[in-house]
C-alpha cells in the first residue's frame, strides 16, 4: 500500500472531521480555528456562525471528494502497479 495514496485518503477524513464543529456552530469566534477574516471576527456572532457554517459545508464537500479520490486510488493501486511491472 502506497503511503502517499493513503495520506490523500486520510487528509480527506481529517477535513470532514474538522468541518463538523463548524457546521454545527460549536466553534465560538476566535483567532485560531474557523473561517477568520476581519469581517467574521469583528462582525458579531451571527456573522461568524453564518460564515463558518458555509465554510464547514464547503470543507466537508472537499473532504468527501478528497477521501473518495484517495479511496479510488487505493483501490486501483494494485492494478496500476501490476500494469507497470508488466511493461518493465
Amino acid at each position: 500500500m502506497n503511503i502517499n495514496i493513503m495520506s490523500i485518503f486520510v487528509i480527506g477524513i481529517i477535513e470532514i472531521v474538522l468541518s463538523i464543529p463548524l457546521i454545527l456552530e460549536k466553534v465560538p469566534p476566535n483567532w485560531l480555528y474557523g473561517f477568520r477574516t476581519r469581517k467574521t471576527v469583528r462582525g458579531g456572532e451571527k456573522t461568524w456562525y453564518e460564515a463558518n457554517k458555509f465554510a464547514g459545508k464547503s470543507l466537508s464537500v472537499a473532504g468527501i471528494l478528497t477521501a473518495l479520490g484517495g479511496g479510488v486510488l487505493l483501490w486501483m493501486e494494485p492494478m496500476i502497479t501490476s500494469q507497470a511491472l508488466e511493461r518493465a
